[in-house]
């Protein structure tokens, strides 16, 4: 993921935007991501699910762990 990251993302970001844009947009994701992962729940299989909303099964959990991993691609 960092070398996609890297190269197909924020290489394309500084030449459409300029280095601020892509400077601004990699905060603005990287908040995006830690408020993500501070508010969905996480499964451990050591110690079951974690976080808030932690009933919930893991059908539930797997449905916004695929749109994290895939949000940052646009895909």
């Amino acid at each position: 993921m960092l070398t996609a990251t890297s190269f197909s993302l924020l290489v394309p970001s500084i030449d459409l935007g300029g280095p601020w844009v892509a400077v601004l947009g990699l905060l603005i994701g990287a908040v995006v991501l830690h408020l993500v992962d501070r508010f969905i729940p996480n499964f451990n299989s050591a110690f079951g699910t974690e976080g808030p909303a932690s009933r919930l099964s893991r059908v539930w959990l797997f449905i916004p762990a695929i749109t994290i991993h895939d949000f940052p691609g646009g895909s």
